[in-house]
């Protein structure tokens, strides 16, 4: 990115941008993304229309906004919270390809929407809120810089949930798919593959996963993980309103046992191959997410094992504690719908005999 700093009469910074640069990095970097429907075709890009401009004159007369993201960044770092500042970065590093390389003024409601629906398909809601907070703070330096003259995310909120009814449908893995996700992954990185076939066996968020320490294991009265913190990429760790404990399967044990090693109890259970506490855009890069399984998001790994326990027979009220649900009508209203009985009575071991006959009740 090309830029310099000149001082203001207010004495703050401006970030003026080298416009004929500018242009042709757009045109170079647009061409053969893939992009979403909907928008007018000029030449190799696809860029929305907006009154009083042409398509030819925003696109040659605007940074990408991948650019303006960096300047932001820039800016930021030292004049926020280190916290703040990680979580800015992580939620940029992980804008679409097609949005990132879009002329920054040509970018409209539409566009942001895209982007946001996107995401939800496969992040949580919680963490595309927080991805829409850094967009529209990039947005609103770019208005402070006159780069656009308006945030086309302020007016954009998150697409809304389903209804709140009696019942929900989840999407999830089913046997096979999941069956073929894992040997992909094991076939790519074995340690990170075995995170995988963890979460689909213990129902832990990715952010509760994450915070586990190797001290949370324990072996009696029966084996299990002491779930009491949760760390979101990004930010801070933070303890749980409520701990619980999650019973492992013999699978499950010996995946556990094998991500600890012989460690120290205060170090994180589940790392990298270099021992490093894991970070979320990482391990999808690190295991080939997007092809080793497609259309899934990591929480459908909780959803998985939600079905199945209550496939296996388990009462609606063990799985909504083991899961964390504050009231049992929760997992019922989200998960009750997906489960099949007749399913869980055939499959080998029937979740290793009810997860011990639901702990030996």
């Amino acid at each position: 990115m090309i830029h310099e700093h000149r001082a203001t009469s207010d004495q703050g910074w401006r970030t003026p941008v080298r416009r004929a640069r500018e242009a042709q990095r757009a045109t170079d970097r647009v061409q053969d993304l893939p992009r979403p429907r909907g928008r007018a075709e000029v030449g190799a890009r696809t860029v929305p229309r907006r009154r009083g401009a042409t398509l030819n004159t925003m696109a040659r007369t605007s940074p990408l906004f991948s650019e303006v993201a960096e300047m932001f960044l820039e800016l930021q770092h030292g004049n926020v919270t280190a916290h703040s500042w990680r979580a800015d970065r992580d939620n940029l590093a992980n804008v679409p390809a097609w949005f990132a390389a879009l002329p920054i003024a040509t970018i409209r409601e539409s566009d942001a929407l895209a982007y946001l629906s996107g995401q939800l398909a496969i992040k949580a809601r919680s963490t595309v809120a927080r991805a829409r907070t850094t967009l529209s703070a990039v947005f609103a330096y770019a208005v402070r810089e006159e780069i656009v003259n308006h945030n086309p995310v302020r007016n954009v909120p998150l697409p809304p949930e389903a209804a709140d009814a009696d019942t929900e449908s989840v999407s999830t893995f089913s046997d096979a798919e999941l069956a073929r996700t894992l040997a992909a992954q094991y076939e790519i990185q074995p340690r990170l593959a075995s995170v995988t076939e963890l979460l689909s066996l213990t129902g832990l968020h990715w952010s509760e996963l994450r915070a586990l320490r190797i001290g949370d294991l324990q072996r009696t009265p029966y084996p299990a993980v002491r779930v009491a913190r949760a760390h979101s990429d990004g930010y801070a760790e933070k303890p749980l309103d409520r701990a619980r404990i999650v019973p492992l399967t013999d699978r499950a044990l010996a995946i556990a046992v094998t991500l600890a090693g012989s460690r120290p109890t205060d170090e994180y259970l589940a790392t990298t191959p270099a021992g490093e506490q894991l970070q979320g855009n990482r391990f999808r890069e690190a295991v080939h997410w997007p092809q080793t399984a497609p259309g899934r998001a990591i929480r459908e790994l909780r959803h998985f094992v939600a079905t199945r326990w209550l496939d296996a027979g388990i009462p609606i009220e063990q799985v909504a504690e083991w899961l964390g649900h504050a009231r049992a009508r929760t997992a019922r209203r989200i998960y009750a719908p997906a489960s099949s009985p007749s399913r869980g009575s055939s499959r080998p071991g029937a979740m290793q005999d009810r997860v011990g006959a639901a702990c030996t009740d």
